[in-house]
């Protein structure tokens, strides 16, 4: 116990003698030093003050300074920005960085990462700090060179170099000075332009001689060529990224083992070919990806030897086929395999069954999602009891969703949808699911799919964010259960078979949702723009389609003021649309078509700078165009048509110069057609202004809409000439389907379609519908006009035609010779002008034809036979032509006939007083001009919606209504 107490006592005393001079050391720092880092501060622009504490005589007491403890020397400098990426410029540092630092000669770590020295040059004296070990240069703006001078830093172990805020502008020519950091472990230069440097394979060369490397990142750096991966030196290398940059071709010598590479990143290269079998000898690879890439042909079985491998990353390769390799399902380690967006097939029982022989399966997530797999999803699948994350959407998968799901107690994302599902999904495929926070089942097939649960269920989840049951038979109750949901923000029950009112707890409940999809059911009640409490923070609201009614809201832009696409389409919703609207900044989509609104047009559009589509189709809205539309620089679809607009179109609309399609039939719109619509709308691929009161000529002008596919003018009362500049419509010369109705928005993460319907009526009743198959239409309609002269030779140069209506004007001459070249054409509709001369017997060759009209015009001889001609027997495609002979006429044709021998038959059937038979005349004009080429641009926006092929144009029994009108 004594000797105890004379030891403590003794290193008390030595402590005590000892302890001034300790804290000397550690309290003083070098003057020389202090100097200079006084120098550098003063160099530098400080926003933040962040350097408020280099003040007196210590520096080493200073904030982001370290000593050495004995020496006083400077060791560390630690200036990196505490903010992140968003919010860096609060905190960053700038200016110019004083050469000062040469003085810190005893520099052993430098971090300058996240500040920003505006494209200055990255200093050269940093290659003199010949102490650093490491060096942290990420994101700090500077531009040029990358000085060659660090290649003198040979004590370096890490250093990193990248600029991802000004991707690129800085660069690395020849990286020959990299081979002088013999002690490097570890080099990150992403986003530096190595473009020069990898125009040849040098800079292997000068890697592989980096012996002690350990991690090399060179991701987006421009590096391109082929990728030779025989680091024989590299022995150390354990991780090695290479994405983002622009190899072709990946070469692996076989007899080259980089035996401690645990991670091989390769993805969003443009590698093509097949995966390398060499592969295989990466024995030590826990990390593969090669996603993103033009890889094809099917994955090899090299897995076999591969069993440490945990990440698995094919996706996105598209051209990847088969099915998936055998050896897969012997990875015991492996938690995440994404093979997703390739062309696979076949099934994944044989995978599935594998990993669950495994003693512990660790597999986590598993992303199949679009490509071709088939085949029902196995039992088996419960058994992989670590499952967090399922995605097999978007592929031909069949059969009843197994039970066996439910144990899957780990699962948080269960995506499954847009396979061919059927049965019912009831409560115990959820049994252990306390976890699951996204939830998408819907099947491809509408209703095939029931969700069964009981009306008072309580899920075992209850922090649900997303869910997704479109198509599945939800209804006919809106259900309950959602409401036990706390967390939810996407909800998405489109074609669920609701019938039922919206229920009063739900506005209240999901105030906080941004994405609600209702769409196409029979949801009745209030439309619910309202929101209890403070405003919501929705941004896709669609219930197009459903039985709401009521109003727009006037504080709409209080209650719903972060909207991005608002559909309330095919409702019954009535009164004005309220000028508040206009203070939803960010809306991009503005769909109210088929409602009951009334109403003139608010003049405040020039604050939606965003909106993309506005559709106010088929309401009862009245009034003027205001000039503020044409302040929507950004609009790509207007669709006003069947309303009561009138007077002439605003001038300002041409400065909507992105606008690919324009619908407003159906109104009373005057006045002459604005040239300026061929002048300024260069985008324009629709132009429906039918069914209004346009009069005087076609302008010329219209022949510079190059990317036009569907011009419908009928039903208005243009006069003069067709424009033979027409037959020089490229975008109609063009055979090859466009998809100039597509659009990219930003408050849907996918690809949508617009245009919900382009539609044919016929006087029988039925209408056939345009979807998909929209982007194959290419027509002109001119019918019900006065318009006159000849058909214009140059018409046959539009290949691309599928529908030609220039029926109930007053044409003359005769029907162009080559018209047989127009090979697409479905419809060919010529009725009621004052046509003259033979049939060209080219006609036959229309082999795509399947509605044909020529009647009431001054035709002669005989009517051509052969090919499609031959199915289309019905009489009345040429009645009114009375020198017309031959099938499917009654009037048979002599031998050698032409038309000047041609009897001049009268059907004495419809031989009327003058007065009469212009009566008759002008009814059957009406009714055949509503009914051929009568389509529209009518449409909600939505994408899910079959699309159903019109390869039908007319009704075969379309000339029966109109024999039947004459004969009254």
């Amino acid at each position: 116990m004594a000797a105890t107490t004379f030891i403590q006592l003794s290193l008390f005393l030595l402590l005590g003698f000892l302890g001034p001079y300790a804290n000397a050391g550690r309290a003083s720092c070098v003057a020389a030093e202090r100097r200079a880092l006084l120098s550098f501060k003063n160099g530098l622009k400080d926003p933040s003050n962040r350097l408020a504490s280099w003040q007196g005589e210590d520096c080493c007491e200073w904030k982001y300074v370290h000593c050495n403890n004995i020496s006083g020397h400077v060791e560390k400098l630690d200036l990196r920005n505490p903010l992140d990426y968003d919010t860096y410029e609060g905190a960053a540092l700038g200016g110019k960085v004083n050469p000062s630092l040469m003085e810190l000669k005893y520099l052993e770590y430098l971090d300058l990462s996240g500040n920003c020295f505006r494209g200055s040059q990255m200093p050269m004296f940093f290659g003199s700090l010949n102490q650093l070990r490491h060096l942290y240069l990420s994101d700090t703006c500077f531009g040029g060179q990358i000085p060659p001078q660090l290649g003198n830093l040979s004590n370096l172990n890490y250093l990193t170099i990248t600029c991802l805020r000004t991707a690129l502008e800085l660069r690395s020519d020849d990286l020959r000075w990299i081979s002088g950091l013999a002690s490097l472990k570890h080099l990150n230069m992403d986003y530096v332009n190595l473009s020069k440097a990898s125009s040849d394979d040098h800079w292997l060369l000068h890697v592989n001689k980096l012996s002690s490397l350990t991690e090399l990142h060179l991701t987006n750096s421009l590096l391109q060529g082929s990728l030779t991966l025989s680091f024989t030196n590299l022995t150390h290398l354990s991780f090695l990224d290479l994405s983002g940059n622009l190899f072709e071709a990946l070469v692996l010598n076989p007899f080259v083992k980089l035996d401690s590479l645990v991670t091989l990143n390769l993805n969003l290269n443009k590698f093509k070919g097949s995966i390398p079998d060499a592969l295989a000898n990466l024995t030590s690879l826990q990390q593969l990806d090669l996603s993103a890439n033009g890889l094809g042909g099917p994955i090899p079985d090299i897995f076999v030897k591969m069993t440490s491998l945990h990440t698995l990353n094919l996706g996105s390769n598209i051209n990847l086929v088969g099915g998936l390799p055998k050896s897969l399902g012997g990875l015991c380690q492996l938690k995440t395999l994404d093979l997703s967006e390739n062309s696979m097939s076949g099934g994944i029982s044989e995978f599935v069954d594998g990993l669950s022989k495994c003693a512990n399966t660790s597999l986590e997530v598993l992303y199949l999602q679009n490509n071709n797999l088939t085949g029902p999803l196995p039992d088996s699948l419960g058994h992989l009891k670590s499952l967090t994350n399922i995605k097999l959407g978007g592929n031909k998968m069949h059969g009843h969703i197994p039970m066996s799901l439910g144990r899957l107690s780990r699962l948080e994302e269960l995506e499954i949808n847009g396979n061919s599902w059927e049965g019912a999904v009831s409560e115990a495929h959820f049994a252990t699911l306390k976890n699951l926070k996204r939830l998408s089942i819907f099947p491809s097939s509408s209703k095939s799919l029931v969700f069964n649960v009981s009306s008072n269920w309580i899920p075992p989840f209850a922090g649900l964010e997303l869910i997704d049951l479109s198509n599945c038979r939800v209804g006919p109750l809106f259900p309950s259960w959602i409401q036990t949901q706390r967390s939810l923000h996407q909800i998405t029950f489109d074609n669920a078979g609701i019938i039922d009112a919206l229920p009063d707890w739900f506005t209240s409940t999901y105030a906080n949702l941004s994405f609600l999809v209702l769409s196409n059911n029979q949801i009745r009640g209030t439309v619910p723009l309202k929101y209890n409490g403070s405003s919501s923070q929705i941004n896709v609201f669609d219930v197009g389609h459903n039985l709401f009614s009521g109003s727009i809201p006037s504080n709409i832009n209080e209650t719903m003021p972060m909207l991005t696409h608002l559909d309330v389409s095919r409702n019954m919703v009535n009164g004005a649309i309220p000028s508040s609207i206009c203070g939803i900044t960010s809306l991009g989509i503005l769909i109210l078509s088929s409602n009951q609104l009334s109403g003139s047009l608010p003049h405040c559009w020039e604050k939606l700078e965003a909106l993309q589509i506005l559709d106010l189709s088929n309401n009862s809205l009245s009034g003027t165009i205001p000039d503020s539309l044409g302040s929507l620089g950004s609009l790509l679809f207007l669709m006003l048509s069947r309303n009561s607009f009138y007077g002439e179109l605003p001038s300002s609309l041409q400065n909507c110069s992105n606008l690919r399609s324009i619908d407003l039939g159906e109104n009373n719109f005057s006045a002459e057609l604005p040239k300026w619509i061929g002048k300024n709308l260069a985008s324009l691929g629709i132009l429906r202004l039918r069914s209004n009161s346009f009069r005087g000529g076609i302008p010329q002008e219209f022949c510079n809409l190059s990317s036009l596919r569907i011009l419908d003018l009928a039903h208005n009362e243009l006069s003069g000439a067709i424009p033979h500049c027409f037959g020089n419509l490229s975008s109609m010369i063009m055979v090859a389907p466009v998809n100039q109705f597509s659009v990219n928005t930003s408050s849907i993460s996918e690809q949508i379609v617009y245009v919900d319907d382009v539609t044919l009526r016929v006087i029988k009743g039925r209408e056939l519908e345009y979807d998909t198959n929209l982007r194959f239409l290419v027509s002109i309609d001119l019918s019900c006009n006065h318009l006159s002269g000849a058909i214009p030779m140059k018409l046959t140069n539009l290949l691309g035609l599928s529908i030609l209506n220039l029926s109930a004007n007053s044409l003359t001459g005769k029907i162009p010779e080559k018209i047989g070249s127009l090979r697409r054409l479905e419809s060919l509709d010529l009725s009621r002008n004052q046509l003259s001369g033979e049939i060209p017997s080219s006609i036959s060759d229309l082999t795509s034809l399947n509605h044909l009209n020529l009647s009431y015009n001054e035709l002669v001889g005989r009517i051509p036979s052969g090919n499609q001609l031959q199915t289309l027997e019905d009489p009345s495609i040429y009645e009114g032509n009375s020198k017309l002979c031959g099938m499917p006429l009654s009037l048979k044709c002599q031998d050698n006939e032409t038309h000047d021998h041609a009897p001049n038959h009268v059907n004495e059937d419809i031989e009327e007083d003058e007065e009469g038979f212009e009566l008759k005349w002008f009814f059957v004009s009406m009714a055949v001009g509503f009914v051929v080429g009568y389509f529209g641009l009518l449409g909600t926006l939505w994408i899910k919606k079959g699309w159903r092929n019109a390869c039908s144009m007319y009704l075969e029994g379309i000339i029966d209504r109109v024999q039947l009108l004459w004969r009254n």
